[in-house]
């Protein structure tokens, strides 16, 4: 089902999954924008999701034991540190604004795409200083419901415990990782579906619009508006370490959770 992100898209603060305020309310600073908790407004897509998750499925029966809600989902709402021309805006109301995940896609002061490109799984951290930000960490990683924080190598890493249900959307990263690239199409990996969706990692705010990152038909890492609907939602759940899982993970032999 193709769905919006954000269906209201005019104001930097739609490019989140959760975003403060009420819809339709202009944001007048940064954290007005991006600072999210679990009073914050859902997405578009976020409430399809849920509608999802409650009505469709029996993960809600599965939470406890095998869900993970501490992992997260990274939706990256720093500002990128890169020069990208007229997107050096401050990331609210309807600044031309590029986003963090720009740097690690785009060739700082081209509109190329970098090669190679530099993607992250640490929410939070910046590639162009090569430091973790705990604030920006604690802003954009999506976990819960009811978190209590992960233990990792480095600490505890600390969510913004905002969701409703466990569930996110892939990040532009993770599309990099699996064998994605910005701009061009890649037909021989598992992500290309035929179809467009969207990943939860924003881009731009452009031309009076949010836009994240999205996966299209041909496999390419590419943008859309957030208000169009030509794209549909892949949901992404984090799965606890000691779930047990048979297959190999083909399309002829596929994972599959062991859940007796």
């Amino acid at each position: 089902m193709a769905v919006y992100f954000n269906q209201i898209a005019n104001d930097n603060k739609y490019v989140g999954y959760m975003y403060p305020g009420e819809k339709e309310k202009a944001s007048v600073d940064f954290d007005d924008a991006h600072k999210v908790d679990s009073q914050s407004t859902k997405s578009d897509a976020l409430v399809q999701i849920e509608l999802w998750y409650n009505e469709d499925t029996n993960l809600g029966e599965l939470l406890e034991q095998y869900i993970d809600v501490d992992t997260g989902f990274c939706s990256d709402s720093s500002l990128a540190k890169g020069n990208h021309g007229n997107y050096s805006g401050s990331g609210y109301g309807t600044q031309q604004t590029a986003y963090a995940g720009i740097d690690r896609v785009w060739q700082s002061g081209s509109t190329n795409v970098a090669n190679p490109q530099t993607p992250t799984l640490k929410c939070g951290y910046d590639v162009i200083d090569k430091k973790l930000d705990k604030n920006a960490q604690k802003r954009d990683l999506y976990t819960g419901p009811s978190s209590k924080g992960m233990k990792s190598n480095n600490g505890t890493v600390e969510g913004n415990n905002a969701l409703p249900v466990p569930v996110g959307l892939i990040t532009s990263d993770e599309v990099v990782y699996a064998g994605g690239f910005g701009g061009t199409a890649n037909a021989n990996y598992w992500l290309k579906t035929d179809k467009y969706y969207w990943t939860m990692s924003p881009q731009l705010f452009f031309s009076g619009y949010a836009r994240m990152f999205i996966l299209c038909n041909d496999g390419q890492l590419n943008g859309g508006g957030a208000q169009g609907t030509g794209q549909g939602v892949r949901p992404v759940i984090n799965l606890k370490a000691n779930v047990k899982l048979s297959g190999s993970g083909t399309t002829t032999d596929p994972y599959i959770v062991e859940t007796s």
